[in-house]
Parts: structure tokens; sequence; C-alpha cells
């Protein structure tokens, strides 16, 4: 972009340092109310004052018939997935996403809640063995907190339909 010129919304591109540097497009009504946020600090920093990167953990989610589906993070072909609790075949479990040792996303289906604790722990930026061992040694309501609950400044959310994955585990598709 050129120098004082900013942009918002859904169809806005960013690189987001939080996954590397990665080119974003995230087409979420809820990003482009944060993105928005962002770009106004931007527009108002004093001269010679720097305003806050916009670095959201991506999150979206869907409500489908008697379903929930939520995603923390950005996913990608080659990442390493995990279920970490419930059942892929019962429709109600959550999978952990790593890349590179990092933890990368959370997907949920009909575990709102512990995605929620999940992304707080993106924003922490979890290795991805410690995220798995966590999950597997601790039931999910009663993950310990990483240290005090703080907004993310740019948090927030892409539609996993846009990413072209599809998660099949135990011969379910879902």
């Amino acid at each position: 972009a050129a120098p004082g010129v900013v942009a918002a919304g859904d169809v806005a591109r960013w690189p987001n340092a939080r996954f590397g540097g990665e080119v974003m497009r995230v087409e979420h009504w809820d990003n482009a109310i944060e993105m928005a946020q962002a770009a106004a600090a931007r527009l108002l920093a004093a001269s010679g004052e720097s305003a806050l990167p916009y670095e959201p953990v991506p999150w979206f989610w869907s409500d489908l018939y008697d379903r929930k589906i939520q995603l923390a993070g950005r996913s990608g072909p080659d990442d390493e997935v995990q279920v970490v609790a419930g059942d892929v075949a019962e429709r109600r479990f959550v999978a952990l996403y790593g890349r590179s040792g990092r933890l990368v996303g959370a997907l949920g289906w009909n575990r709102p809640r512990h995605i929620i604790q999940w992304r707080q722990r993106l924003v922490e930026g979890m290795d991805y063995a410690d995220a798995v061992e966590l999950a597997r040694s601790e039931p999910l309501h009663d993950l310990p907190r990483l240290g005090p609950a703080r907004p993310d400044p740019g948090h927030r959310r892409p539609r996993l339909a846009g990413q072209g994955h599809r998660l099949e585990a135990g011969g379910v598709r879902l």
C-alpha cells in the first residue's frame, strides 16, 4: 500500500506476522469490524507514533442445523492434525493443527467453549507439541490459563470454506 493509505473490510489483504507474514484476506463480518478499528487507529496515530500491527488470530463460526463449527487460527493442507478430544464419528470433537512446531489452528465441532480456550493459546503462541500434550493430559474444561485474559488487538475470523481443506478421520468425512 502507498504511505498514508489504509484499507479495511472483507476485501482487504494484509501480511499477518503472527502467521509468518502470510498474506490474508478474511471474509467475515467480525474481521471487517476489527480491521476497521485497526485502520482508524493507524490513521489517528500521532505524527511519529506507529499503531500496533494488525495481527489477529483468525476465527470463524457457523451453525449448521444441529452442528456448531468453529475454527480459530489458520489451517493449511500440509499441517499436522490431531484430534485431541471427542469423537469424529459422533461429530463432537476438537482437532489441533500444527506447523513448524507451532500451534496454528483449532477446529471444533459442537465444542464451542473449548475453541475459545484454544484461541487464547493461539494468541499466546503455544508450541504444537505442548498443546497436544496439554489437551491429552487435562480435560478441556480444566485447561489452565496461560496468563491474564487479554484481548488480542486484532483477533478475528476467517471462513473455513474458502480454505479448501476437509477433515477426514476414521473413514468419516466432515
